[in-house]
């Protein structure tokens, strides 16, 4: 199945379709904490935008924490990758 036309203009925009996917899992995930926030305060009509952006600064936050845990490229903490002549990479600490 062929891409949508706009699909191929996004494309050119961002470099990849996969960072539009990207782009609206995040907003699917905003758009579920905020229906959270909504019912858990018993369904008070009027207050969409609060419930938003709230739930964007929850999201936001617990992406950027995760984001922040990840192990970095060159190995683990404390560690850091290094090459021999002829050898394959190995971690030293």
């Amino acid at each position: 199945m062929g891409m949508t036309d706009r699909e191929k203009g996004d494309r050119g925009r961002t470099g990849t379709v996969g960072a539009l996917d990207q782009g609206e899992a995040l907003r699917q995930r905003i758009l579920e904490k905020a229906y959270d926030l909504y019912v858990e305060r018993g369904r008070v009509h009027g207050r969409d935008l609060e419930d938003w952006l709230e739930a964007e600064r929850l999201i936001l936050r617990s992406a950027r924490s995760i984001s922040a845990e990840r192990p970095t490229t060159s190995g683990s903490k404390g560690q850091r990758a290094t090459i021999g002549p002829g050898r394959r990479p190995s971690l030293e600490r």
